[in-house]
Formats: structure tokens, C-alpha cells, sequence
């Protein structure tokens, strides 16, 4: 499939959100389908219980921001949005076990209140974004590393407008916005060899012809160290309500600084809040159809390091492990675009009844 039919896809996938946008108010009444089995009502259910979840904000309404609820009733949209499959993104931030105030895949079913299907929930970007180093240049200041940076959709090429920024021990920079008109461009990045220990850089990816579309990648690697890499070892980080919770995993870690990132910008976050056990920071309202990259440094010992989190924290997948004890004939799958926070993201719920 040539590029120009990826980009097809694309303006078709988002001409399909505002036809559906439409027909939202017809699709938030799921009672007819409560009742029925998993085989009386078949793909339309499925379609429906799937609606359901993306046009309903729940009860309360406000359950995303607050990590203490836990909704009476399920739903994922944003409160009083007009647009329809306009996510919250502090309900999907919420699915992901991984956050501090996620909900369980059994609250997930008790709250929705349907006990004869399971179900699997998978929200990620639209597109893919690979990152990897090719060379690296020691000069008398200041190390270039050379990253070769690929935006594909199912193997094939989408081009995008690239930008990077890399965070390393008292350092922090962005580079150029790029045109990868065939899914592919390469991007330097200068690092002063005063610094030393784990450094990331965080790539975001948006398509060329529309911004709500993107994706970002975050890559580590070493500067100045020969230290073996440890992902994510020291710190959880917990986004909700434009708050980001950051607790030390291990006693020895000392937290220094926290960063926002989006395409466009990014900001030193102010702390709020520190308890001795976490340290809350506030995250900025910036209006940028982008996903956050929230950045945290800190040292275990003399040892630096920088761990990471998106905002909303996808991908993820919560729900049923659809083991042999499931076939094809008894699943069912439902895709649809959402748009969280102005940008567009992929939604895909799985539902199976046990064994025939």
C-alpha cells in the first residue's frame, strides 16, 4: 500500500469520528443490551457496550480525577464535552496498572454491571514511533549522538513532523522540528561531557498533514557511563488531575528535578506537595494536541537517573487474558479513534464468552 493510501486512512478515520459525533445521542442507551446473552446479541452488542463506554462519563461523572472513587457506574468521556469520543484523560490514565489510583479489572466489571462477557480494553497511539542510535561522537566538550528515527502504521510508512528533546545530569534540550516525508529522518543530539550517567531522549511524531494525530517514543541510553541501564527502578510516577506523584520505590533515591514535555514545549514542573514518602508536581495546561512526557531525575547514591510517564498514561491494556479457553468463534473485537486532550488515539476492546 503506497503512503498516499495511509494518508487516506487517516482523513477517513477522522471524517468517521464527526459522522459518528452525530449519531452520539443514539448510542448512550445500553439497557436493551443488559439483558441478553453473549450470543443473542452478537456483534451489535459488542458495538454497543463499546459506545457505551466512550460516550458516558459514568458515575460520578467526575470518577477520572479524583484516585480515591470508585465509579458506580463505567464510563470514559469527558464531562460535558460536545464532541463525541472525547476521552477523559484521567479515566484512561486510571486503567493503566501501572498508575498508583488504577482501577482493577474486577472493579472494571462490577461498576459496568455486564457479567457474562469478559473483556479487554487496549488504548494506544494511532501510529508507531521506533528510535535507534547509530553513531556517537566523542569531541573535547561535548559528545553528538545519532539517532535514526522511523514513523510507520502497520509496517508502513506515515510522514510526520519530528521533535526531540533529551534530559541528561543538569542538562536539557530540543531539537529541530523535522519533515519525515517518507516515514524516516535522523537527528543529532549534543550532550557536554560534564554530564554523565543515564540520559533519555523523548521523540514525539505527528502527522504531516494533520497535528491531532501523533505518537511519541522515549529512548535511553548512556552518557559518559559504563554503567548497565535500569528502566523505570527507583521511582513510580502516577499522573491524575494535572498532578504528577512521584514515590520512591527504592529508599536510597533522591529526586531532583521534574519535566513536562509536549511537541511543541516543554517546562520545569513546580513541586506542590512532598510527604517524606512522595512528592507531588503540578502539570501545566498546555494546548498542545500532544501526549505529555513527564520526566523525573534523581540519584540512587552517586548514581543519576531519569525515569519517565505519559499523559494520558498509554499504551496500555486492561482485562480478560483470552487463553485457549476462548476460540475465535465466541470473540469479538470493536476499534474506534478517540481524542484525548485534542489528539487522536486508537481504542480497542476485546469481548469473549467463555468456551462453547
Amino acid at each position: 500500500m503506497p503512503t498516499a493510501s495511509i494518508d487516506t486512512f487517516f482523513a477517513c478515520s477522522l471524517m468517521t469520528i464527526l459522522v459518528l459525533s452525530a449519531m452520539a445521542g443514539l448510542s448512550t442507551t445500553l439497557s436493551p443490551y443488559l439483558t441478553c446473552s453473549f450470543n443473542e446479541g452478537g456483534k451489535e452488542r459488542c458495538i454497543q457496550i463499546a459506545k457505551y463506554m466512550l460516550l458516558s462519563s459514568g458515575v460520578p461523572p467526575n470518577w477520572g480525577e479524583n484516585g480515591e472513587i470508585t465509579p458506580e457506574s463505567f464510563g470514559l468521556a469527558e464531562i460535558g464535552e460536545a464532541e463525541a469520543y472525547a476521552l477523559d484523560v484521567d479515566k484512561v490514565s486510571r486503567l493503566n496498572s501501572e498508575n498508583a489510583y488504577a482501577l482493577s479489572y474486577s472493579e472494571l466489571r462490577e461498576c459496568f454491571g455486564i457479567s457474562d462477557v469478559a473483556f479487554k480494553i487496549s488504548i494506544k497511539p494511532v501510529f508507531e514511533v521506533q528510535v535507534n542510535m547509530s553513531s556517537k561522537t566523542v569531541a573535547e566538550t561535548s559528545t553528538v549522538y545519532t539517532f535514526e528515527i522511523t514513523t510507520a502504521k502497520a509496517g508502513l510508512p506515515v510522514p510526520t513532523l519530528v521533535k526531540g528533546y533529551v534530559v541528561a545530569e543538569d542538562y536539557v534540550n530540543s531539537t529541530q522540528s523535522l519533515v519525515s516525508q517518507v516515514g524516516q529522518v535522523t537527528i543529532n543530539v549534543s550532550i557536554p561531557n560534564t554530564s554523565s550517567g543515564q540520559a533519555v531522549l523523548v521523540l514525539f511524531a505527528r502527522h504531516a498533514f494533520n497535528p491531532q494525530i501523533s505518537s511519541f517514543a522515549v529512548y535511553y541510553f548512556q552518557h559518559n557511563s559504563e554503567e548497565p541501564l535500569q528502566e523505570n527502578s527507583f521511582l513510580r510516577l502516577s499522573p491524575l488531575n494535572y498532578t504528577l506523584t512521584v514515590s520512591q520505590q527504592v529508599s536510597t533515591a533522591n529526586i531532583s528535578k521534574a519535566y513536562a514535555f509536549t511537541f511543541n514545549y516543554w517546562r520545569e514542573l513546580a513541586e506542590v506537595q512532598n510527604s517524606g514518602e512522595s512528592i507531588q508536581y503540578s502539570i501545566p495546561r498546555l494546548l498542545d494536541p500532544s501526549p505529555f512526557v513527564l520526566v523525573v531525575t534523581g540519584r540512587n547514591s552517586t548514581r543519576f537517573f531519569v525515569e519517565y510517564v505519559s499523559y494520558p498514561q498509554i499504551p496500555l491494556e486492561i482485562g480478560a487474558d483470552f487463553d485457549s479457553s476462548f476460540t475465535r468463534t465466541n470473540l469479538e473485537v470493536v476499534q474506534q479513534l478517540v481524542v484525548i486532550n485534542q489528539a487522536v488515539y486508537e481504542f480497542m476492546v476485546v469481548y469473549g464468552a467463555p468456551g462453547l
